[in-house]
């Protein structure tokens, strides 16, 4: 067990080695100008709370195996149910596992975004975007240059960040019908993405430039700038946005919260280890940290958004996926998941979940371990004797 994770003071091996990695990230953004973002998502109310459900019935929450015909590429949990997007369209399942609609359209390089009950599925490197709700496809939308990465808030709001020719990227906001509400073009950096706040009246953008990583607020009531930060030698990778409290913003050095008119706070300095994986949720952050560049020691630690550790665990396995959701984090390892609490401590634990690639952890405590065809579920409570049958 680890009590806790020191602050790294830097030094300038330490600022060197974090130079060089910029320079690298911006040289993969000039020849590619495609990023993956990782994506870990919630979902609409289809299935109850864990707890909630749980106080009223004094059972959990069923666990229903799917199966995806035909198979899926990109995941999201979309409440009790699923998203699979692939390269001939989107599918939709509850939670019980049926499908609820199925749609047909060509994505090349498949990828989706989802919170609570809105999604986008979108080609990554292409043109095509789709805007979904729980019933169906709300928009179809043709994006104005190849596609970078996109994101939705909780009303179905999304940012839609693209190359353009003549800047360094371009990002277009549109409603859940379709409509485009702003946009925002960048002379000076390269955008990698932008997160827009609950009640759609601002958004905050990432770029990357030479020297560090920026982030510009805007609300979407004006074409000025609200305020920005930039964060010297350092390669920001993902925000997510607190509303009224600015954004998280996670690095593969670094944990900062930004507020609104650009002040940063830096919760957690661990650019002297590696970052294997993280996730963020609910202004949290689980983070996986190596203590070397090969081998797979180190720490799992989980941090708010205040700064204060929730909870910190050795590691000494490699890790497939994580996701997280609510009250746990669900963890794929190559030969087991383990779901854990908040604080990491292990709620489940489940053996022979090789051949499973990604998880996602549902708000109800339903952890779904996924293949290309299957999503099989996990709990972190005790479940019915059939369920627990489904995963032996």
């Amino acid at each position: 067990m680890v009590d806790s994770i020191p602050e790294m003071r830097k030094s300038k091996k330490r600022k060197a080695r974090r130079a060089r990695l910029i320079g690298i990230a911006v040289s993969i953004l000039i020849l590619a100008l495609v990023t993956i973002s990782a994506l870990y998502l919630l979902g609409w109310g289809d299935a109850p709370s864990s707890v909630l459900y749980q106080l009223i019935t004094g059972k959990a929450p069923e666990a229903v195996p799917f199966q995806f015909e035909p198979g899926g590429e990109a995941f999201a949990a979309l409440g009790g149910g699923v998203a699979v997007a692939s390269s001939g369209g989107l599918q939709v399942y509850s939670s019980k596992a049926e499908l609820v609609f199925s749609e047909v359209f060509e994505l090349g390089r498949p990828a989706i975004s989802a919170q609570d009950d809105r999604g986008v599925a979108y080609d990554m490197g292409g043109t095509a975007a789709y805007l979904f709700g729980k019933d169906g496809v709300t928009a179809r939308i043709t994006a104005p240059g190849k596609i970078i990465s996109a994101t939705v808030n909780k009303n179905g709001y999304l940012a839609l960040t693209t190359q353009y020719d003549g800047y360094k990227g371009l990002v277009t906001v549109y409603d859940r019908a379709g409509s485009e509400l702003y946009k925002w073009y960048s002379g000076s950096a390269y955008v990698l993405s932008a997160v827009l706040s609950p009640d759609n009246r601002e958004m905050a953008v990432l770029t990357l430039g030479q020297g560090g990583s920026r982030v510009v607020f805007f609300t979407l009531d004006s074409e000025q700038e609200k305020a920005s930060c930039f964060v010297e030698d350092a390669v920001l990778m993902e925000l997510q946005h607190l509303g009224a409290e600015g954004v998280l913003a996670i690095g593969t050095g670094e944990l900062v919260r930004i507020a609104p008119d650009g002040t940063a706070t830096y919760l957690l300095d661990y650019s002297a280890r590696y970052l294997e994986t993280y996730a963020l949720w609910d202004g949290k952050a689980f983070l996986a940290l190596k203590t070397y560049s090969v081998g797979d020691q180190g720490v799992l630690a989980v941090i708010d958004k205040s700064g204060a550790q929730l909870g910190a665990l050795e590691k000494d396995e490699k890790i497939l996926s994580v996701s997280a959701s609510g009250e746990y984090i669900a963890v794929l390892y190559p030969e087991r998941l383990v779901i854990y609490n908040r604080q990491l401590e292990v709620c489940a634990q489940y053996e022979g979940t090789a051949g499973a690639a990604q998880v996602l952890m549902r708000g109800d405590g339903i952890a779904l371990a996924l293949t290309k065809f299957s999503a099989q579920p996990y709990r972190a409570v005790a479940g019915t004797k059939e369920e627990e049958r489904w995963q032996k």
